[in-house]
This record gives C-alpha cells, sequence and structure tokens, in this order.
C-alpha cells in the first residue's frame, strides 16, 4: 500500500469517511480526483444541527459500556426510522453494531465541523442518489451544477 497518494489516482469515501477524504483534499494537493457518496454535512436547514453536547453524550455511553444505547443514539441521529431503531437489536446483526460502536464518537469527531448548517468550501459537485436533506451539500457553493440521479 503506497504512504504518498500518486499524482491522478483517484480516492473516495462514503458517509464519514468522505468527509474524512475531502479534508485529506485540503491538505495534499497530489489528490486531485475524488468522489465521495453521502458526506454528513448539514449546510442549511433541510436537517437539525448537531446538537451541543452530541459527542460528549455519545462517548459517554461507550466508555460506560453501553455500545447498545450508543449505536441507538447514533441511529437517532442519522434519521433511522424509531420503528427500525426500535427492531435492530432483534436482528443477527445487532451484536456487529454494538462490537463497532466505540467508532462512532471517531466518525462525530470528523464531521461534527460540517453538522452546524453552515456553508461549505468546495470545487465541484455533481450528481446525488442521496435523501433529500443530504442534498443541499452538493449545492452549498454557488456554481456548483444541481445533484441528479445518474440513471443506473
Amino acid at each position: 500500500m503506497p504512504t504518498q497518494p500518486r499524482p491522478n489516482e483517484p480516492g473516495g469515501g462514503t458517509s464519514s469517511g468522505a468527509a474524512l477524504a475531502l479534508e485529506a483534499v485540503k491538505r495534499v494537493p497530489a489528490i486531485t480526483k475524488l468522489a465521495v457518496y453521502e458526506p454528513p454535512f448539514i449546510v442549511d436547514r433541510s436537517r437539525s444541527p448537531i446538537p451541543d453536547g452530541y459527542l460528549a453524550e455519545l462517548s459517554g455511553l461507550v466508555a460506560g459500556g453501553r455500545r447498545g444505547d450508543a449505536v441507538k443514539m447514533f441511529m437517532r441521529f442519522v434519521g433511522t426510522p424509531a420503528v427500525f431503531t426500535a427492531v435492530m437489536p432483534l436482528t443477527p446483526v445487532w451484536p456487529k453494531l454494538k462490537a463497532v460502536a466505540p467508532t462512532l464518537p471517531y466518525d462525530i469527531e470528523i464531521v461534527q465541523d460540517h453538522q452546524r448548517g453552515t456553508p461549505l468550501e468546495s470545487r465541484n459537485g455533481r450528481r446525488s442518489r442521496s435523501r433529500r436533506w443530504w442534498r443541499p451539500a452538493a449545492r452549498a457553493r454557488p456554481g456548483w451544477p444541481t445533484p441528479r440521479r445518474s440513471g443506473r
């Protein structure tokens, strides 16, 4: 695995990984191509911004061994319908979700600055298959094309 990005080699990320990839672009000039999917940015009033103290509360749940509660808190924040949040502990995937619960505070730490409802600075944005409240992030800068379905 290369330690330095190769010129013209595309990179990318999904969700908080997209946010991390965009942060890398700001710091590593060699990254010239990037594809991101659903970066969790709140750039207008289409969704409530992250509540004050959210990261501290989530971290406290994880530190206190309350992984299931941390996963449910995260699921509610990202807009998972209540019925799915209630049923999820009964599914086979629940132990896996609880196992990765310690990573949730890291996700929030990466994206929290972009969860305040302020516009983004960026260079391009083309398509979106995302939920409606994710789409404004792709239009946050004047001159960006309007997101559209790719037609796949």
